[in-house]
């Protein structure tokens, strides 16, 4: 009801956050605030009696905030859900809170109770000394140990040990590959607590478990499922989630069981229900789960106070040098994809293939432009860091990407021996041709390694109808429904090997290999959310690389004489095949293959993985070695290549040697081969190639010299040239996961050289480095994803370096988890100053994906972490939400105003383009593939994936840079345009809003309560019925009009008199003056009904309004705000109303809110609300200082509301409010007689 949304004005975001409920405690050290959403709302009545030493509290080691945590989370402890399982708690406190200290006050509490033994779990084991500071900090250090669960074999833990069990993540999910007495670390630890185990279990940043439930076909994380498993067998456990970041999305709720909110006796029988529901109502549903949470009492969300945090957008202007450098590469990628579609059918490549090269090609294409993104950045982080230094300020670069695998690539290549800074953009397009390009040569592989469509399933396009091939298609169809099975009964068949990295800073084993015998193929592979979380972004065909891979538990060694012998060679597309004596050979053979075919897709996967769907960044989780160090050796001299980590995974060049020392990073993999040297798949002499072949194998030699010749002009490794410019190594504290880097000598040439150092061992590395930083020896720092947990950088009161930080954000993290943990760096309690945070965005069109996604993630972040989506800490990023409903709208109508179905375009074009803006834009469409061309006809129709937002941000990266930013302007007016329409229309959402401008003129007219006992405790939902005062006094109107200062602000009177009347309004004008050539949007105020929600343009106003004084408005005004307090719209401008009761116009209405504990009665509200599509969440606070957040109820639906609400409940109370204040209460009990 439109209407009804008149008097609504937008919400302040947050609220000075102090206990309400709790009396005991001192001051937190910095301000604390919460979002105002939540701050309206109150927890439950105190009654948990703590057993923590008065001095803790006296002495403040913890603060009233934190306390507050631990008495509530205790409390809800004592609650037992319907299913039997003990009640959790969250913490979703941000950064610098100090959840840390809060989570140990919890475990100190349960170990005076007689709880001596706690778990708890997090992301590294860097974190463990951590966790001992906080039960230091709070004096219990000496009574409650710190055992971490690596340190024990795979065996009984004596039954001595208490006190707290410290485990990461990648531990957790652990399996042992000797003959332990248990094969997972769960299973010990479940051993260890004993099956009636009543201690606290806290998952520290418990995001990291989010993925348990993913979207579409993935499978859930190993991780995911282990965490639901352990908290499933100990059901009486006192579960802590502890996260900034943890409920991002609703579907990342999956692991929290314990909250009571799906599940038996709550509205959501499954989870999915649960997502349903909330996805259905959006951000609106969303921001009431948090309110609801906080309710109950499970749930606490407070954050570091951002007053005199500086949020600011750099937009960088692009060089001409740098613009004819982008351009020349775009003309290259258009060239290449023709080259590649015309080589692809030349090799009669089958669709099956095409797909996979198409997939690689679009991801490959994304992060060749990523990284022009990027480089085109760094002059201006440059200057801006130099200005921040002789300003006296320190500067912290957040990056999410080192580019370390192509480095490497190069590396590789010329032997160990560089001239130049390499360049990541040349190796990334270098490395797709030289390894997909459809030529006879495309799969230059190490022995043994199959193509990625190489499967056992995969047949070739001519084979022979040999018994052999008949035998080993049958058993390619047993080991495929083998797969099937074992991928339906697991929970993800790429996480079922063991490998503890207990940190993303540790460093590899290269150094010390396990020997096993002779010619043993051993594979290790962890990172299993990493793997995972690509494998929710490829889109290729057929079963994951992981399938072959045995599933459920137990840890994988796949042992073989590596005597697999050289691949015959490929023709016409077909894929190569074991010979038929290899297909029959040993099964210690066949499980080599298998492995070889699992550890080759993995690197296919991992290093081309299909980025269109989500931009992922390359993480930097492990150190690496040098290359030019010797390369590790078991006792039989067999070549040891570690796998450190995804950014490295790729395949290896044709010059890949014994003596290269190949590093392919992963998660502490080793593969053991007895070869001696890589050996290469056999080609064929030029005379046996077809005519076809040597063409496609033409154009791929055309197509490198030419990368050859623009890789001169490409920059240069983002990283390597920001330590440069800015004074090198000994000026730059680097906090990444690589080991080595490109630097500068004294001689004027360039040298790759490792990371290490004299008596600092890799593992403490980043930390020695963030020490410098923080003593002033370094006063600039660089961190990569590897060193944003866990490492603070802030200026802390105790640190000698307390200049004030300048954070830049030179890379967007694609996910909001990310940037709030990078983010939070930078700003943390004990703080001396704020930081200042940089966003740089490129004034490529392109880049604006980045943001986009970002500004997604941290809204919708902020809606159900915080109770407001606005709570997001960069949430001026919400600007470049193109990501959204009105984007994809936005996205339709501009593609098909491009391909001119629609006579008259929503948006002309620009006036300013030289030729044919709309058929210029349709041949780029072609080249970057979102619009197809007959090669015949030349007809040219839009792909059946053009209205897909993350496939256009994408795609547009490959167009000239002039046309891309037109093309790009052009969506974004189109956009504005739309969005111009919903406000205007009063359909856009904004989030929460108050009702009501001041707290003296609303006031409560009728309260109904409705209670219900839950499983978590009683229930309370509230429906309020308010008057609200709306109207604008002429002499509040005059104060507003004294502070403008636009030259259309102002008042205005109507041109036309209605019923001998004249409408007066206050026009204020929307925001930032708008450039020349646009119509600004301006807000209304009226006498009757104050500020409105929709936007008029400027050119309707004054269509409709002229401008007038003071003076003249001033009799206009004052009528119609007197008249309007008993006179509906009707009767004062047409002088009669067929209604008696209506209230359109007037000055007092009434609202109908729903508030409380809502969830609990979801089901209950949809059936009411089911024709309503939006809900619309509203706070007030009446005039008797009651704070209230809820949801409108439209009048129509109030009837069947109370209606649906009292059945069930066990009490209903009505309260009616007269003028006064006074109350008049009635009350009804459902309860039956108690017998």
């Amino acid at each position: 009801d439109a209407e009804e949304e008149e008097e609504l004005a937008l919400a302040e975001t947050y609220a000075e956050c102090t206990p309400s409920k709790l009396k005991i405690g001192g001051r937190h050290p910095y301000p604390v605030v919460e979002t105002s959403s939540l701050s309206s709302v109150a927890p439950p009545a105190v009654w948990y009696d703590l057993c923590i030493p008065e001095e803790v509290v006296d002495r403040g080691q913890l603060s009233a905030l934190q306390l507050e945590v631990v008495v509530y989370a205790s409390q809800q402890h004592q609650v037992v859900l319907a299913n039997g399982c003990r009640a959790g708690f969250l913490i979703g406190d941000g950064a610098g809170v100090g959840k840390g200290r809060a989570i140990a006050g919890i475990i100190y509490e349960n170990f005076l109770r007689g709880r001596k033994r706690a778990i708890w779990v997090s992301v590294s084991t860097d974190l463990k000394v951590d966790s001992e500071r906080d039960l230091s900090d709070i004096g219990a250090a000496e009574k409650i140990k710190v055992h971490s669960l690596k340190e024990f074999k795979y065996s009984k833990i004596p039954p001595e040990v208490n006190g707290v069990m410290f485990s990461t993540y990648s531990s957790l999910i652990g399996e042992s590959q000797g003959s332990g007495v248990f094969d997972t670390r769960l299973a010990q630890l479940l051993h260890w607590c004993g099956s009636d185990f009543d201690g606290v279990i806290v998952f520290d940043e418990c995001h990291k478990a989010k993925n348990l439930c993913p979207v579409g076909s993935s499978k859930p994380t190993k991780t995911g499922v282990t965490v639901l498993e352990l908290q499933n067998r100990l059901p009486k456990a006192r579960v802590v989630y502890a996260s900034a970041t943890g409920a991002s999305e609703p579907k990342n709720m999956a692991y929290m069981t314990r909250l009571g909110i799906w599940g038996e006796g709550t509205s959501f029988r499954r989870f999915s229900d649960f997502v349903s529901a909330m996805e259905k109502r959006g951000v609106g549903a969303m921001e009431l789960v948090a309110v609801d949470m906080k309710l109950r009492g499970m749930y606490m969300a407070r954050q570091l106070s951002f007053s005199g945090v500086s949020f600011r957008i750099e937009d960088i202007h692009l060089g001409k040098e740098f613009i004819a450098m982008y351009n020349e590469s775009v003309k290259l990628w258009v060239d290449a994809r023709a080259m590649f579609q015309e080589a692809a059918q030349l090799m009669r490549d089958d669709a099956h293939l095409k797909k996979v090269t198409w997939n690689l090609f679009w991801a490959s294409h994304q992060r060749f432009f990523k990284y022009l993104c990027i480089a085109s950045k760094v002059p201006h982080v440059v200057s801006l860091t130099r200005q921040a230094i002789e300003d006296g300020k320190c500067v912290v670069i957040g990056l999410q990407s080192t580019g370390q695998a192509r480095t490497l690539g190069q590396l590789e290549k010329q032997g160990g021996q560089i001239s130049d800074f390499v360049s990541t953009a040349k190796g990334e397009f270098q490395m797709l041709i030289e390894n997909h390009f459809p030529a006879p040569d495309r799969w230059k592989m190490p022995p043994g390694t199959e193509p990625l469509v190489g499967d056992a399933t995969t047949q070739p396009l001519s084979s022979p109808s040999t018994g052999a091939c008949k035998h080993q298609s049958a058993r390619a169809r047993r080991a495929a429904k083998k797969r099937h099975r074992d991928a339906s009964s697991n929970d993800s068949s790429e996480v079922e090997m063991k490998i503890e990295p207990e940190s993303d800073l540790e460093p590899s084993l290269s150094s010390s290999v396990p020997e096993d015998s002779e010619g043993q193929l051993v594979i290790d592979l962890d990172a299993e959310d990493d793997l995972q979380s690509l494998r929710d972004n490829l889109n290729l065909v057929g079963p994951c690389p992981s399938d072959n891979i045995k599933s459920r538990g137990k840890r994988t060694k796949l042992k073989a004489k590596n005597k697999t012998k050289p691949q015959k060679s490929v023709k016409n597309g077909a894929v190569p095949q074991p010979s038929p004596s290899a297909s029959n050979g040993t099964g210690r053979r066949r499980s080599a293959r298998q492995a070889q075919k699992t550890l080759k897709r993995y690197r296919e996967a991992l290093s081309d993985d299909n980025s269109e769907v989500k931009m992922k960044s390359e993480p930097e989780s492990d150190f690496e070695p040098p290359v030019s160090s010797a390369t590790a050796k078991d006792s039989e001299g067999s070549l040891v290549i570690e796998l450190d980590s995804e950014d490295d995974l790729k395949p290896l060049g044709p010059r890949a040697s014994l003596n290269s020392s190949i590093k392919l990073r992963g998660k502490s993999s080793k593969l053991k081969s007895k070869n001696k040297r890589h050996r290469k798949v056999p080609m064929r002499d030029g005379a046996d190639l077809t005519e076809d072949e040597k063409k496609a194998a033409a154009m791929k030699q055309t197509l490198l010299e030419r990368l050859e010749r623009l890789g001169e002009k490409l920059p240069p490794n983002t990283l390597d040239q920001l330590i440069d410019e800015l004074g090198g190594p000994n000026c730059v504290a680097e906090m990444t996961g690589r080991r080595g880097r490109v630097v500068s000598t004294a001689k004027g040439t360039v040298q790759y050289e490792p990371r290490t150092e004299v008596d600092v061992p890799l593992k403490t590395l980043n930390l020695t480095e963030k020490q410098r930083f923080m003593d002033g020896e370094k006063r600039i720092a660089i961190i990569s994803e590897a060193a944003s947990l866990g490492i603070s950088l802030h200026s802390d009161r105790r640190a000698k370096n307390q200049a004030r930080r300048v954070h830049l954000t030179l890379e967007l993290p694609w996910s909001a988890d990310r940037a709030v943990q990078q983010f939070g760096r930078t700003h943390r309690s004990n703080q001396v100053n704020a930081p200042e945070y940089v966003f740089l965005i490129s004034d490529l069109a392109g880049e604006r994906r980045f943001a986009s996604i970002v500004a997604k993630r941290l809204e919708s972040l902020g809606a159900l972490t915080h109770g407001d989506r606005r709570a997001g800490e960069s949430r001026d990023l919400s600007r470049f939400n193109i990501d959204n409903r009105y984007g994809n709208e936005a996205l339709q109508t501009m593609m098909s105003d491009l391909m001119e179905v629609e006579t008259s375009p929503l948006i002309p074009p620009p006036k300013d383009w030289e030729g044919d803006f709309f058929a210029d834009s349709r041949k780029a469409l072609v080249g970057v593939g979102l619009v197809n061309e007959n090669e015949l006809t030349k007809v040219q129709v839009l792909d059946k994936d053009y209205t897909n937002m993350s496939q256009f941000l994408n795609r547009i990266l490959g167009i000239p840079v002039e046309l891309q930013n037109a093309m790009f302007k052009y969506f974004t007016d189109t956009l504005d345009a739309i969005v111009s329409e919903a406000k205007r229309a009063g359909h856009y959402d904004l989030g929460i809003l108050d009702l009501g401008t001041s707290g003296d003129n609303v006031r409560r007219e009728e309260g109904r309560t409705f209670v219900r006992s839950l499983a978590t405790g009683t229930a309370k939902t509230e429906l309020h019925t308010v008057g609200v005062e709306r109207g604008l006094a002429f002499d509040a109107s005059q104060k507003l009009w004294k502070e403008l200062l636009g030259t259309d602000d102002g008042y205005y009177l109507s041109s036309k008199a209605r019923n001998g009347k004249r409408a007066a309004v206050l026009a204020v004008c929307d925001g930032a003056p708008c450039s020349k050539g646009e119509d600004p949007l301006v807000r209304l105020y009226k006498p009757h009904t104050g500020l409105q929600v929709q936007h008029q343009s400027l050119t309707w106003l004054k269509s409709k309004f002229r401008k007038v004084t003071p003076d003249e408005v001033e009799p206009h005004w004052k009528e119609q705000y007197e008249s309007s307090e008993s006179t509906c719209s009707h009767v004062y401008w047409l002088g009669s109303c067929r209604t008696k009761t209506c209230e359109v116009g007037l000055r007092r209405r009434k609202y109908h809110v729903l508030s409380g504990s809502v969830l609990a009665i979801w089901a209950k509200v949809e059936s009411v609300l089911s024709t309503f599509s939006k809900l619309q969440v509203v706070r007030f606070k009446t005039e008797d200082s009651l704070r209230i957040v809820g949801t409108i109820i439209p009048r129509k639906c109030v009837a069947s509301l109370i209606n649906v609400l009292s059945q069930g409940a066990e009490e209903t109370h009505l309260e009616t409010f007269s003028e006064l204040g006074s109350s008049i209460s009635a009350s009804a009990s459902n309860k039956l007689p108690q017998e």
